[in-house]
């Protein structure tokens, strides 16, 4: 019956009834089934609900058990390093690769945890596996990927995440146009307007078909860092060709009428984000910062989050209805004093223009904020308020609030 009783939890949790499976997988422990596939399944589904005390525990067992399994080292070093064991989840992770060398999650996963701690050289060239994983689609076409050496044709390069993502990584566009005669560059619309004067880039196209003869090789955006070797010194300074838009978008009067701080405010980005529940915030946590006098706050939220709003009437002036793209963002973002957001795409944009910007971030943040520091070397006017507990974000505003005070205290006092 055992097997069946796992296999049934093993349907579980495909079809996302992760709670289900744990039930099924915890009863098989219970009742004295100590074999490697309940200690394997139950720490990936602990590991999945984030109860990474208990992950370890069960795959501990496992490797005691089965320690020439590649994928439990790999679920392993993740777990490892969500507990702040960074040196033990890069052993890890290498250790998997060393007994199965073609295992591209754990040399993703190895990549992206090198590229946390800075090591960018390595981490961008492990992070290449992720092609090879069932996390990406790949481009398809006959044509070559680009090896960074010169292209006497067309290069093709296309986005392949977010919003931020295209922003943060423009930077590298007129460095790989130095390397090719043409390149086309494959984007959302919406971003297009934002990116129709980088130099080196002769045609903006949106994902679909593509004749045949229109460009001779292709690269991924993300792929361009690690084409350029790129290390922690050698960072190619933000993107200054994002373009605004040409219309004229005056940011609306609002506020107090002595204010001296425009703020835009973000508070969520988009919740097919793997990692949402985490980055993103609600209003009701940025909500210390309203009543702070002297300041206009506006709201750079587009998604249905902008609904919030309706909670704090008065406090906060919506600029939705402004922003038809990218480009419309930039125009108003450049009309402000200081951006305050969590990880999305609106810090990218801010950072970019070089507009003061602070950035709320979870307890496990993505790559590129690195570990530990309070500003970032891919936007200098950038910093960084860091969680100390996941998913705790009044001590976070609580210190935003004290420094937002102190600057608007500081310009009454310049002024």
């Amino acid at each position: 019956m055992l097997t069946a009783d796992l296999d049934e939890g093993d349907l579980a949790y495909q079809n996302g009834e992760t709670e289900k499976a744990l039930e099924i997988y915890l009863k098989a422990w219970n009742d004295g089934h100590r074999d490697f596939r309940v200690c394997y399944n139950l720490g990936v589904v602990y590991r999945d609900l984030e109860q990474y005390g208990e992950a370890l525990k069960a795959f501990e067992r496992g490797v005691k058990l089965r320690p020439e399994d590649p994928s439990i080292l790999n679920n392993l070093g993740i777990v490892r390093e969500r507990l702040g064991d960074s040196g033990s989840a890069v052993g890890l992770l290498r250790g998997a690769l060393g007994l199965s060398p073609e295992f591209a999650s754990a040399e993703f996963n190895l990549g992206m945890l090198l590229l946390r701690l800075g090591h960018y050289k390595e981490g961008f060239a492990r992070c290449e596996a992720r092609w090879d994983t069932d996390q990406f689609t790949r481009f398809q076409c006959p044509h070559p990927k680009w090896d960074g050496t010169y292209l006497d044709g067309t290069l093709l390069i296309h986005t392949e995440q977010g919003a931020g993502d295209a922003m943060q990584f423009s930077r590298y566009l007129p460095l790989a146009a130095d390397h090719c005669r043409r390149i086309m560059f494959v984007c959302p619309e919406r971003l297009m307007p934002l990116f129709s004067n980088v130099p080196g880039v002769a045609e903006l196209r949106t994902a679909g078909d593509f004749e045949i003869d229109s460009f001779q090789a292709y690269t991924p955006l993300l792929s361009l860092p690690w084409l350029a070797g790129t290390t922690l010194d050698s960072i190619p300074a933000p993107s200054r060709f994002v373009t605004p838009s040409t219309k004229n978008i005056p940011l609306p009067k609002f506020g107090p009428e002595q204010a001296k701080l425009k703020v835009g405010i973000s508070w969520a980005g988009s919740r097919t984000h793997l990692n949402d529940r985490n980055r993103s915030a609600s209003l009701r946590d940025f909500s210390p910062l309203l009543d702070i006098p002297g300041i206009s706050f506006y709201s750079l939220q587009v998604d249905e989050s902008a609904q919030e709003i309706a909670e704090f009437p008065d406090k906060i002036y919506s600029l939705k209805e402004l922003q038809g793209d990218w480009s419309e963002a930039a125009t108003l973002i450049r009309q402000l004093d200081l951006v305050i957001s969590v990880d999305t795409g609106v810090i990218h944009l801010a950072g970019s223009l070089g507009v003061p910007t602070w950035v709320a971030l979870s307890e496990h943040a993505d790559w590129r904020w690195l570990e530990d520091r309070s500003d970032t070397p891919w936007y200098p006017s950038m910093r960084l308020f860091r969680q100390k507990k996941p998913r705790e974000w009044a001590p976070v505003f609580e210190q935003i609030r004290s420094e937002l005070a102190s600057l608007v205290e500081g310009s009454q006092s310049a002024s």
